[in-house]
């Protein structure tokens, strides 16, 4: 979602202003919907939901979205219960607040990418890998091949 931005860094204002008439009173970033697709992923932060408050139907729809696990929160379960450690304060935290990144959390998404014959005879590497997820890492880093 953020790539999606890429093309708005090369603009200046005036560039911007010059299409910007035909969204409307839209906005990408502001609309509900760009806020719900954010709390499915993961990203949550209760003040974005602020600018919907006049619309109740928008406002409940994303309080809801947001006591809801995330797809991450669903993908750090499905490590636990393939048998990864994943600490209990990270199970079992509050789903609506913003999450914070565990280096226990990290060490399990680094063994699955690491070990691919023991967890792909669980077909659980497939699963969770396809997640995209990279909640716990602060960069993308190259995990070195074990001896």
């Amino acid at each position: 979602m953020t790539n999606a931005w890429e093309v708005l860094k090369t603009m200046t204002p005036a560039d911007y202003l010059e299409f910007r008439s035909a969204f409307r009173q839209a906005s990408g970033f502001q609309s509900h919907q760009y806020r719900l697709i954010e709390f499915l992923l993961g990203n949550r932060n209760p003040f974005t939901m602020r600018p919907h408050e006049h619309r109740p139907d928008h406002h409940a729809l994303l309080t809801e979205t947001l006591h809801r696990p995330s797809i991450y929160d669903l993908a750090v379960r499905l490590l636990a219960s393939r048998g990864l450690s994943i600490p209990d304060e990270v199970l079992k935290r509050d789903v609506a607040e913003v999450y914070e990144p565990n280096g226990v959390v990290l060490e399990a998404w680094l063994e699955v990418y690491r070990d691919t014959t023991r967890r792909s005879e669980q077909n659980c590497k497939s699963e969770i890998c396809r997640t995209g997820t990279r909640r716990d890492s602060v960069r993308r880093r190259r995990v070195p091949d074990q001896a």
